[in-house]
C-alpha cells in the first residue's frame, strides 16, 4: 500500500477520534489520566491501518469481527504521535484538540499532578470538542 503523509492527515482528520478520561481520586497521575488516539475502519480496511501505523512510526492495530483500529496510547508512542501531529499538522478544527491533547501527554510525562486544573480544564475542553464532531 502506498500511501503519503498528506493522505493520512486528511484520513485522521475524517476518522481519528482523541478519547480522554481524567478521574482526580486517583492516587497518580498515571491512574488518573488516560489518553488513547485511536483510529477505526471496517475490518475489510486494516490493511490501510498498517500503512497509517508505519507512517506514525507508533500504535497497534487491533480488530474484531467487524471494526479494525489503530490505537495509540502507551507513553512512548504518544510522544510520537504528538511529535507527528505537531510537524504535519491536522487541517480542520480537530487540529485544536491535537494541540490540547499533546499538553495532556506533555503534562502527565512530567509527572504534572501539581496542574490539576490545567489537565480538568483540558480534559474538558476534548471532551467537549469532539462530542461537538460526533453530533455534527
Amino acid at each position: 500500500m502506498n500511501i503519503t503523509i498528506d493522505w493520512v492527515i486528511g484520513f485522521l482528520d475524517g476518522r481519528a477520534r482523541f478519547l480522554v478520561h481524567y478521574d482526580p481520586s486517583k492516587e497518580t497521575l498515571r491512574q488518573a489520566l488516560t489518553l488513547r488516539f485511536e483510529v477505526p475502519v471496517g475490518v475489510k480496511d486494516t490493511q490501510v491501518l498498517y500503512g497509517i501505523k508505519k507512517i506514525l512510526g507508533c500504535g497497534v492495530v487491533k480488530r474484531d469481527e467487524d471494526k479494525a483500529w489503530l490505537v495509540v496510547e502507551k507513553d512512548n508512542s504518544l510522544k510520537i504521535l504528538v511529535e507527528f501531529l505537531l510537524n504535519h499538522p491536522l487541517k480542520t478544527k480537530k487540529n485544536i484538540v491535537a494541540k490540547k491533547f499533546r499538553r495532556l501527554v506533555l503534562i502527565r510525562g512530567e509527572g504534572g499532578w501539581e496542574r490539576r486544573e490545567e489537565i480538568a480544564r483540558l480534559v474538558k475542553e476534548i471532551t467537549q470538542m469532539t462530542q461537538e464532531d460526533s453530533i455534527g
